[in-house]
């Protein structure tokens, strides 16, 4: 159990897997998992994470990939969100929900490997 309003984190994940799928490559992965890191006391960390295999995301756009209407450069430097029809809205409703978390979601990404997003929750005591 965490502490957190369920539907704005089901929100959140329906997001982040989206994308995860929306920019996966032919045959390759989507994960989604949790780390529960105890703490003293009850107290502790889960750490959601969503990971793909598509084309990564551009070093350059990773500081800006959750303002509103931002695409992102995937492989070949091309905005391919606006083709695939996104809204650019996604990323940024991820960020405001994790902020009314006190919390922040990371993103780490490899071109042409993989992007790996995360955010941590703390453990209800």
């Amino acid at each position: 159990m965490v502490t957190a309003d369920s539907d704005l984190i089901e929100r959140a994940l329906q997001n982040l897997v989206y994308n995860a799928f929306r920019y996966v490559d032919e045959g390759g992965f989507v994960r989604v998992g949790i780390r529960h890191e105890a703490g003293r006391e009850g107290t502790g960390i889960a750490t959601v994470r969503v990971t793909n295999s598509g084309p990564g995301i551009e070093p350059a756009d990773l500081p800006h990939l959750f303002e509103r209407y931002r695409y992102a450069r995937h492989g070949h430097g091309q905005p391919v969100q606006r083709a695939r029809g996104g809204s650019g809205l996604g990323l940024a409703i991820v960020h405001r929900i994790m902020q009314l978390h006190g919390t922040a979601i990371r993103v780490a990404s490899t071109p042409g490997h993989e992007t790996c997003f995360e955010f941590d929750l703390p453990i209800a005591r």
